[in-house]
């Protein structure tokens, strides 16, 4: 405004009038316009928008200098003080992975973006201590992820993002990172690669935010293959002879988050999002049993760590933490060990888990401790020593006899 009254002083009277005539009747106007339209130019300013023809293309290499060009002025953006370009960056920068006009992006494409992006936002994590500006890139991390794993490009490119993302001490951001992750650890799965390290990553992040359900509940996730478990394509995963070998590095990961959360039903008070442990029932006792039944020690593992967690949700009921959700969560645990009992041809597990399908919410807590008890015993007959004291399971047992198909000796 000082240019402008610089430029109304020097003006002849008649033209002061007019103009500031035109100032009062518009002013706000005047403002408004202005303030959207410089926030309007900075946000164009940085990256000039991807063709289809580059989206589209089987050999983005030769248009690396524009992908990095784009994904370098956004992320820029993305650091802004202005809300606005910020808000404008991180839609750009999801929606610009996909093509929106004719055919779908390539692979190809995909795959080079994701590589791009990770190393842009990389430095922008390592640099910006905002926790805005730090929540954006974990929000467009997993966004993106998800994009690219359906667009069928290699989701990998972002891991070491990811893995970055997991490590963070804030909650936000681990949340999305978990989110990403899940992405990650799906993409490995469908291409056939390895994914302990990104499993193991979960499960460490985890133990510092257990008292976060969602944070949980994204682990269980991730861990138990929700994101690729809800098509064709995961049924015809499950019938590869290769679907063994690529799941059974995952289970060791999801059995050490089930023990860490068994101790905190045993420590009394109900854990955040108790609801959480129903996914891992079916997963185990059906998705993951060819994996499972084939490695008697993870197998041994299984029961154990499964039949802890059972007793402590028992217990808890027992004690009067009989909500709804608790008595879900105690019947999902009770068809695991019916259904596990029917996959191993063992009647007595099969009746234990039976009896604990069969808890209510009327149910009289004095029987809950035989409920544990029927279980102990039965897994017991097959090598497998559940704790009622309180002990974690979270090592992996080696019983002398391991629990074998068709066994209640």
């Amino acid at each position: 405004m000082s240019k402008i009254k610089r430029i109304d002083r020097l003006a002849p009277s008649s033209i002061q009038r007019r103009w500031r005539t035109i100032l009062s009747r518009h002013r706000p106007r005047t403002f408004v316009f202005v303030l959207c339209s410089s926030a309007l130019f900075a946000a164009a300013a940085h990256g000039a928008a991807l063709t289809s023809a580059i989206k589209t293309s089987a050999t983005p290499a030769s248009y690396a200098a524009q992908i990095q060009g784009f994904i370098n002025g956004k992320t820029k953006d993305l650091t802004s003080d202005n809300a606005l370009v910020q808000h404008e960056a991180r839609k750009s920068l999801i929606d610009e992975c996909e093509n929106h006009t004719g055919g779908p992006a390539s692979p190809q494409f995909q795959t080079e973006y994701a590589k791009d992006l990770n190393k842009a936002l990389g430095g922008v994590l390592k640099a910006a201590n905002d926790i805005r500006v730090r929540v954006n890139v974990a929000v467009v991390a997993n966004e993106v992820a998800t994009r690219i794993l359906r667009g069928g490009g290699d989701v990998s490119q972002l891991s070491p993002l990811v893995q970055t993302l997991l490590g963070d001490k804030q909650t936000a951001i681990v949340l999305w990172g978990m989110k990403a992750a899940k992405q990650v650890l799906a993409d490995a799965m469908q291409g056939n690669t390895k994914p302990e390290k990104i499993s193991k990553l979960i499960v460490s992040s985890l133990k510092n935010h257990l008292d976060v359900g969602i944070i949980v509940e994204e682990a269980y996730n991730a861990l138990t293959l929700k994101v690729i478990a809800q098509g064709d394509f995961f049924d015809t995963l499950k019938r590869s002879p290769q679907f063994a070998g690529m799941i059974g590095p995952v289970i060791p990961d999801l059995l050490d988050v089930i023990a860490l959360r068994t101790q905190q039903f045993r420590a009394g008070a109900v854990p955040p999002s108790p609801q959480a442990e129903e996914v891992v029932s079916v997963f185990l006792s059906v998705t993951a049993f060819p994996a499972i039944s084939a490695n008697p020690a993870l197998l041994n593992r299984t029961l154990k760590v499964m039949g802890d967690l059972t007793c402590a949700v028992v217990r808890a009921i027992q004690n009067g933490n009989n909500t709804p959700e608790m008595v879900e969560v105690a019947r999902a645990l009770g068809s695991f060990f019916d259904t596990i009992g029917q996959q191993m041809q063992n009647p007595g597990v099969q009746l234990a888990g039976r009896n604990i399908l069969g808890i209510s919410v009327n149910s009289d807590p004095s029987r809950m401790g035989a409920f544990c008890d029927g279980l102990r015993d039965e897994l017991g007959k097959v090598g497998v020593t559940i704790s009622l004291d309180g002990s974690s399971g979270a090592a992996p047992e080696t019983p002398a006899q391991p629990a074998i198909a068709g066994s209640s000796k």
